[in-house]
């Protein structure tokens, strides 16, 4: 399976850089194949920089994974930041969000990523 991650705001290519770092210090999920890509390599994406995420795992259990480790480090953030994570034709927001309903929209995604 294929997702991207792009960050959200003014210092995209920062954070998704900062982003990139904590994901490949993660023991769980630096096997994932990540690469930092610009968005310009992706159809229909303006950009400038390195700011797009690239990871390709095995599944549904990798994906909760992943998105587990994005949440993480959006919580070591001093500021608001938030993660569009795209696999297949779905798409999920990492925000704000409080714990319970982030839970299970990270659930719904995940599902409705398998389920194609």
């Amino acid at each position: 399976m294929l997702a991207h991650l792009v960050v959200q705001g003014s210092e995209q290519e920062t954070e998704a850089q900062s982003l990139y770092r904590w994901l490949t210090d993660d023991p769980e999920v630096r096997s994932f194949g990540l690469t930092l890509k610009s968005s310009t390599s992706l159809p229909g994406e303006m950009g400038s920089g390195l700011d797009i995420i690239e990871a390709v795992f095995n599944g549904a259990i990798d994906l909760s994974t992943l998105l587990l480790a994005v949440t993480n480090w959006r919580e070591t953030q001093g500021h608001r930041v938030s993660v569009r994570v795209t696999s297949r034709d779905s798409s999920i927001e990492v925000d704000d969000a409080n714990q319970e309903d982030a839970t299970k929209a990270i659930q719904s995604f995940v599902d409705s990523v398998k389920e194609d």
